[in-house]
């Protein structure tokens, strides 16, 4: 029997920066912009496939959320907004486990209860 891959969550925010990345990768001539399209369209294929599930919270719920972890948080671990709203997504979504290259954003995800991945080397 196969075990199914469980759905990743996706805001509306992280849409935005992976489309925004692909053609942030066209201006800097590090693909083009045929290989930027085809990208796009996989990125959207994964989400009507159900591999990435779209998270449904409104523009309110989650700079609200956000509001409150900045409130928090910010003066002393030093985030800053985009990561923020990031962890406002995963905790209105209560999600247990969180993906982050990101120091700052790994700090604040362990403050509010999330499992950063992957792990630091070390």
């Amino acid at each position: 029997m196969k075990s199914q891959a469980q759905a990743v969550g996706l805001s509306r925010i992280a849409q935005l920066e992976v489309k925004n990345a692909f053609r942030l990768a066209v201006f800097r001539k590090w693909i083009t912009p045929e290989q930027e399209q085809r990208v796009q369209s996989l990125f959207e294929s994964d989400i009507q496939q159900g591999f990435l599930k779209p998270l449904p919270f409104t523009v309110d719920e989650i700079f609200a959320e956000a509001e409150f972890l900045s409130f928090s948080y910010t003066a002393s671990l030093g985030n800053r907004s985009m990561d923020v709203l990031h962890v406002a997504c995963a905790r209105l979504a209560e999600l247990t486990v969180f993906a982050t290259f990101d120091a700052r954003q790994r700090n604040l995800a362990e403050k509010v209860g999330l499992c950063p991945v992957p792990r630091p080397n070390g």
